[in-house]
């Protein structure tokens, strides 16, 4: 587009912030998070995706980073099965408050459930592969950070 001067900065400006987040949260007690891509059918990414990438970065562990697809649905008895201490939600469908309340409902029983550990990102900073996962990112960073203190495993 004629404006390689104006690309490489913000490609720099981008690895600085993510060198800072990794710098910041990398090394920080470690929490099993499940991330929930879309609700119905139940569906999250692996190890492989970008967005567990971000995770890692934050010092989270995809409870499903083993899983042989991208992109796999996911039962309710191997979320279950899987105890994750925090969850990201992250499907778009209703509010913050709804979403979590559906979770309560479907799976009262998981750890991030009991604690309250549920946090929604707007899919369309976490779930669009480009400059603004940068943001979604952070607000993930800052989430798991603040469920350390809840949930027992400290900074």
């Amino acid at each position: 587009m004629g404006t390689p001067a104006q690309g490489e900065q913000a490609a720099g400006e981008i690895e600085a912030r993510i060198a800072a987040l990794a710098s910041r949260y990398q090394k920080r007690a470690n929490l099993a998070v499940f991330i929930e891509v879309w609700h119905q059918p139940l569906m999250t990414v692996s190890g492989a995706h970008l967005i567990s990438d971000a995770l890692r970065l934050c010092g989270g562990r995809n409870v499903f980073g083993d899983a042989s697809m991208l992109a796999p649905r996911v039962s309710r008895e191997a979320l279950l099965a899987a105890r994750p201490q925090v969850l990201i939600m992250s499907s778009g469908f209703g509010t913050e408050a709804e979403q979590a309340s559906r979770w309560r409902l479907a799976a009262g029983t998981l750890p991030a459930v009991r604690a309250g550990q549920l946090y929604a990102i707007d899919p369309a900073l976490l779930q669009r592969q480009g400059p603004r996962l940068i943001e979604a990112t952070q607000a993930m960073c800052e989430k798991l950070d603040s469920a350390r203190g809840i949930v027992g495993g400290g900074p």
